[in-house]
């Protein structure tokens, strides 16, 4: 997971043009995991995308 993690944080922050660091992203979806084991990875991300105003 941490290679997709870190993928798409870069991938995110260099599209959006974002005030986030790949490791701002990370940290949030590792925060969103410990909150909501039961969640799928695409559900974090997505919660994660509209938290950090990434969408």
């Amino acid at each position: 997971m941490k290679v997709d993690v870190v993928n798409f944080g870069a991938e995110t922050s260099a599209q959006n043009d974002s005030r986030y660091s790949v490791k701002d992203i990370k940290e949030a979806l590792e925060g969103m995991r410990q909150h909501y084991p039961t969640k799928s990875f695409d559900e974090r991300v997505s919660q994660v995308s509209v938290m950090l105003g990434l969408q």
